[in-house]
């Protein structure tokens, strides 16, 4: 699976390079998210993922914040469908 998105890492570093220069993260972009949002982390993703994650929901004005259980950064499908459906329908 990581061969096949080799490629793509050279994007990782010129999406992400401000923040990895030690600079603060550009967080109040994400106030002008204006529709529902649902923002999640997963219970097992490393402590910082699920501190960013909360930090992205509190800015984002109409955001929910959840925390998948027994997850890692790779969400089982399973797991992850039935909060989406329910985001969705609500």
């Amino acid at each position: 699976m990581l061969l096949s998105i080799a490629h793509t890492l050279a994007y990782d570093g010129a999406i992400t390079a401000d923040m990895m220069r030690g600079t603060p993260a550009p967080l109040m972009k994400f106030a002008e998210i204006s529709i529902p949002t649902l923002v999640l982390a997963g219970g097992e993703s490393a402590e910082w993922m699920q501190k960013a994650a909360k930090a992205i929901s509190e800015i984002i004005p109409a955001s929910r914040f959840e925390i998948l259980p027994h997850q890692t950064h790779m969400v089982n499908s399973a797991v992850l469908a039935p909060v989406l459906r329910a985001f969705f329908l609500n």
